[in-house]
C-alpha cells in the first residue's frame, strides 16, 4: 500500500469517529432537553393543583362563614310567616323580672324549632299563641330593627308580647359585663301576669337534641272561671305539712236551698259532710288569678261553708310579700292570710 492511500483510510477513520461523536452529544443534548421539559410540565401541574386547592379551601371558608353570619342574623320576614328554622339553637334565660326589677339569669327554657317556640305551656306555633286560655292570633311590627309579635285581640285575660332582638340593636339587656349593646340575638317573652319577662339569649346556633317527654297541661283560668274545672283534676300537695286535695273529675251543681254565692263545684275526694262533698269553686279571673272557694254546699251547716281558695298559675304572684313557689301553678288557703308559703298546695 502506498503512501497516499494510507492517509487516506486514516483520514476516513477520524471523520467516522468525529461523527459518532457529534451524533451521541446531539443525543444527550436532546434527552437533556426533554426531561427538562418533563420537569417544567410536572412542575406546572403540580403548582396549578396547589392552586385549585387553595381556592377551594378559600372558597369553602368563605361559604361556612357566610352561611354562619346568615344563621346568626334574625330573618324577619321569614318570623313574620311563621318560619323559626333560622332561630334554632340553644336559648338561655339571661335575666326575669316582675315589675320593675330585672334579676339576672334563670332556670327557664326556650325550645326554638322550625315552625314553633316553646316556652313553658306557652306555644308559639307558625303565627299564634296557645296559652292556658287557648289559640290567640299574632300580629308581627317592626320598629328600629326590632321585630315585635303581640295579640290581634288584646282584650284577653292574659295578655302576651315576644319581641326578637337582633345581635347589635338594643342596650336594654346586657349579654356580658361590658357596657353596649347586645353581643347576641334576643328573644324577650312578656306577660301582663304580674308583668312578667323573661329575657333569652342565643348562645349557640347548634340545634339541641330534644327528648320526647310528657308536657302537664297548666291551669286553664279561662275554663274554669266558666266552672270547667278539668285543669284542676288531680292532687295537689302541700310542702310544708304534707296534706294534700284531690280534685276529681266530677262535678255538684248547687242545691236549691244552699246559700252558696257559687253555681258549681269540683268534686273533692274524700270524707262527705251531711251527704255533701267538699267542692272547689270559681269566681272571675282578677289580676293573673281567680279566688275562688273551698268547702261544701250543704244547706245546713253553721255559718259561712267555704273557705277562701286562691288559684293562681305559675309564673304569677299573690302579692310581693308571696313567698310560694310562684314558678309553679298553686292552690293557696286562706287567700294568703294564713301565708302563702305555708298554705300553697302543688300540682303533683
Amino acid at each position: 500500500m502506498n503512501r497516499e492511500k494510507v492517509m487516506n483510510l486514516i483520514f476516513a477513520i477520524m471523520a467516522m469517529v468525529m461523527l459518532a461523536a457529534c451524533k451521541n452529544q446531539n443525543q444527550k443534548q436532546s434527552s437533556s432537553k426533554t426531561a427538562t421539559t418533563t420537569s417544567r410540565s410536572k412542575s406546572n401541574t403540580s403548582k396549578k393543583k396547589s392552586s385549585n386547592r387553595s381556592k377551594k379551601v378559600a372558597q369553602s371558608s368563605s361559604s361556612v362563614k357566610k352561611n354562619f353570619s346568615e344563621s346568626t342574623t334574625m330573618n324577619f320576614e321569614q318570623i313574620k310567616q311563621g318560619d323559626y328554622s333560622g332561630l334554632q339553637g340553644t336559648w338561655t334565660e339571661l335575666a326575669h323580672k316582675t315589675g320593675k326589677t330585672f334579676v339576672k339569669g334563670g332556670t327557664d327554657t326556650l325550645s326554638v324549632l322550625n315552625e314553633s317556640m316553646v316556652n313553658g305551656p306557652t306555644k308559639v306555633q307558625k303565627q299564634t299563641l296557645t296559652d292556658i286560655d287557648g289559640e290567640h292570633a299574632l300580629v308581627f311590627k317592626t320598629k328600629d330593627n326590632i321585630l315585635t309579635a303581640s295579640l290581634s285581640d288584646e282584650n284577653v285575660a292574659v295578655n302576651w308580647t315576644v319581641k326578637f332582638y337582633p345581635k347589635g340593636t338594643t342596650s336594654q339587656y346586657q349579654t356580658n359585663d361590658n357596657a353596649g349593646k347586645n353581643s347576641q340575638n334576643l328573644i324577650v317573652i312578656w306577660t301582663s301576669n304580674n308583668s312578667y319577662t323573661e329575657v333569652f339569649a342565643q348562645t349557640s346556633t347548634k340545634v339541641p337534641v330534644v327528648k320526647a317527654k310528657t308536657v302537664k297541661t297548666g291551669l286553664n283560668l279561662s275554663q274554669i272561671s266558666k266552672n270547667n274545672f278539668s285543669s284542676l283534676v288531680g292532687t295537689w300537695k302541700n310542702n310544708h305539712d304534707g296534706k294534700a286535695i284531690v280534685v276529681t273529675s266530677k262535678t255538684m251543681n248547687k242545691p236549691s236551698d244552699s246559700n252558696a254565692a257559687w253555681s258549681k263545684g269540683a268534686v273533692l275526694s274524700g270524707a262527705e259532710h251531711n251527704g255533701y262533698p267538699r267542692v272547689i269553686t270559681a269566681g272571675e279571673i282578677t289580676d293573673g288569678y281567680i279566688q275562688g272557694g273551698i268547702g261544701t254546699f250543704d244547706p245546713n251547716a253553721l255559718g259561712s261553708s267555704f273557705d277562701p281558695l286562691t288559684i293562681i298559675p305559675k309564673n304569677v304572684k299573690l302579692s310581693n310579700s308571696d313567698d310560694s313557689d310562684y314558678t309553679r301553678d298553686r292552690l293557696i288557703l286562706g287567700g294568703g292570710q294564713g301565708g302563702t308559703g305555708t298554705q300553697a298546695y302543688y300540682k303533683q
